[in-house]
């Protein structure tokens, strides 16, 4: 038998030792082919535009900038969107929970058809192509029977009194000759011993019109000579009191607006049929433009989130100005200014359509194994329990994303929120997400996997519980960054994770299990959950039951994983101990061997 290992690994050595020779005759054909093409700058040139341009790498970055650029920023729109349509919450959890739903059938069937029938570069291409199509379709269908109607409020009639009385100083002097006149009336009198300040009002007693005065106790009236006097500081009439009797009209306009609800469910239901029917492709692209991304990477997959990091960039970039444009090409509409939400669908198509350009370069690895053996071995793999109570966590993650994606910026539009604080809100979870997939590698690396699903479910249950109490929508800012970065953690943590189940050419089943399991039953359900909690039991309310789940499923994956690792530091310490008793019985019985052969 040492012989036949012996042999073999020459044999192997001899293969490498060959392959090796063989790479180092081409890279001189290479090198022996440009000096004899005798290449002029301009042509050194182009050719290196070329390499670059179809280089793999730099077409899967590209791709993720615009693909995930205008997905993620659509998503972050299109629930405002449809409210100014006229859409319940439960029609917006709708269609927002079911066209992930369908990512259950989508996903995996990308690894099926694309692995059996080798025709992955296809299902990319055709379903991007019918993603822009189904999104576009979108605007045609908007309300034509909505009616506005003013209502004026509180119709009042006020009368405004103003007076305006100056402090002065007066001597005694002027006081005895302008005060103490003759008359019938009772007068004021005031200490002449005093040149302290005398207020006018004390003086005049109660105002009825311009420059004329009641004393106290009278009720004749008598007009006091406008005249400056010796010895006083001031004139004592610098500003005479008056009355003024206004008569205005005091209302306030009420806007109602009512909406033909026939109307809005044939909107509704085309809607839905529409991403019922383009979810499907939506699905497929994704699944096999991620698959591309880890077969390229290979045993590195934990680099996954270096490549979704321009994915998040494009996000970044887009969101602040798609924000600024739907600003300022806002409109008043029925009292209120509704920012210019439709303009998401041309930076949605453009952003694709550059998308597609850059899919055209992807490579695509097919694995030449029998496909029901690596079926068996990818139950086997899921089926473990760490793997399974990961997969678990990922769709519950999922689930909670999807609710907050499709119902934190409606919370914040009914806090009055504009486009400008959602834009803001937006470029700043796309620099959170820039960040966390930048350090994700690293962290997962020195934290672990279970460490770092652990963190990303706290995130979740504190942003939850955060926008229960929140009254102020500028304070939401801070709770999306944290709840993006639990997004972008967690995400990379799953498929970095489970893809380790993977058998060898079977990646793309395993991530279409993922995909499914984070986007289509989680961010789904997260969605459909969410509206109709929103409808039934409030918005705050919702918040909080998502925040007290949130926490209940930390606590439990963290028994759980507690329970897994001491399982394992058992299992490893019987292995230890039986190779140890195995030793100790070898060398026991060594030296009588040695005295058996002497």
């Amino acid at each position: 038998m040492e012989d036949i290992r012996s042999e073999t690994n020459e044999y192997g050595e001899g293969n490498q030792s060959q392959d090796k020779k063989s790479k180092k005759i081409k890279k001189k054909k290479t090198v022996t082919d440009d000096k004899e093409c005798g290449c002029s700058n301009i042509s050194s040139l182009c050719s290196h535009v070329r390499t670059n341009c179809t280089d793999e790498s730099a077409s899967y970055k590209f791709f993720n900038f615009f693909f995930y650029g205008a997905v993620q920023t659509f998503n972050s729109y299109v629930s405002v969107y449809l409210k100014t349509l006229g859409l319940t919450a439960s029609h917006v959890g709708l269609i927002n929970g079911t066209h992930p739903l369908l990512q259950i059938i989508g996903a995996p069937l990308a690894g099926i058809l694309g692995d059996r029938y080798r025709i992955k570069r296809v299902l990319l291409l055709v379903g991007l192509v019918i993603m822009t199509v189904r999104t576009m379709l979108f605007l045609p269908f908007q309300p034509q029977k909505q009616v506005c109607n003013v209502v004026y409020v509180n119709k009042t009639h006020h009368v405004v009194i103003s007076s305006k009385l100056i402090e002065f100083h007066i001597t005694k002097r002027s006081t005895r000759e302008q005060f103490m006149g003759s008359t019938k009336q009772t007068h004021k009198r005031w200490q002449p011993a005093s040149n302290s300040g005398i207020k006018f009002q004390d003086i005049l007693g109660t105002i009825l019109e311009p420059e004329d005065y009641i004393f106290n106790n009278s009720n004749d009236e008598s007009e006091i000579e406008k005249e400056v006097k010796p010895n006083t500081d001031v004139d004592p009439f610098l500003s005479p009191p008056s009355v003024i009797i206004e008569k205005t009209k005091d209302y306030k306009l009420m806007f109602v607006k009512t909406e033909d609800q026939d109307e809005i469910e044939r909107i509704f239901i085309i809607l839905l049929c529409l991403t019922l029917f383009g979810e499907v492709f939506e699905a497929l692209v994704s699944t096999i433009a991620d698959t591309c991304c880890l077969d390229y990477l290979g045993e590195d997959r934990e680099r996954f989130g270096m490549f979704r990091f321009w994915g998040a960039l494009g996000a970044g970039i887009t969101s602040p100005i798609s924000g600024a444009l739907f600003d300022h090409y806002g409109q008043t509409i029925c009292g209120r200014t509704v920012s210019g939400y439709h303009y998401i669908f041309y930076i949605y198509f453009a952003y694709l359509c550059a998308a597609f350009i850059a899919a055209t370069h992807f490579r695509h690895r097919y694995d030449s194994s029998a496909s029901s053996s690596k079926n068996k071995n990818i139950k086997d793999a899921l089926l473990n329990l760490n793997y399974g109570i990961f997969l678990l966590v990922t769709l519950y993650m999922g689930l909670c994303y999807g609710f907050l994606t499709s119902f934190s910026f409606w919370f914040l539009d009914d806090l009055g929120a504009n486009a400008v604080l959602l834009g803001v809100a937006s470029s700043l979870r796309s620099v959170a997400e820039n960040c966390v997939y930048f350090i994700s590698p690293f962290v997962l690396v020195r934290l672990g996997h279970a460490k770092v699903a652990a963190g990303c479910l706290l995130a979740f249950a504190v942003t939850c519980l955060l926008y229960s109490f929140l009254s102020n929508p500028w304070f939401a800012v801070p709770l999306e960054v944290l709840s993006t970065g639990a997004y972008a953690f967690s995400w990379t943590t799953c498929v970095s994770y489970l893809n380790r189940a993977a058998p060898p050419g079977s990646s793309t089943i395993v991530q279409g299990i993922v995909q499914a399991s984070f986007w289509g039953l989680g961010f789904g359900g997260g969605s459909i959950i969410g509206g109709f909690s929103f409808r039934v039991f409030g918005e705050r309310e919702t918040f909080r039951g998502f925040a007290v789940a949130s926490f209940t499923v930390l606590v439990f994956f963290i028994i759980i994983q507690f329970i897994l690792t001491s399982a394992e530091k058992q299992e490893e310490g019987s292995k230890y101990q039986a190779l140890s008793n195995k030793e100790e019985i070898s060398q026991s019985k060594s030296p009588t061997s040695e005295e058996d052969h002497e």
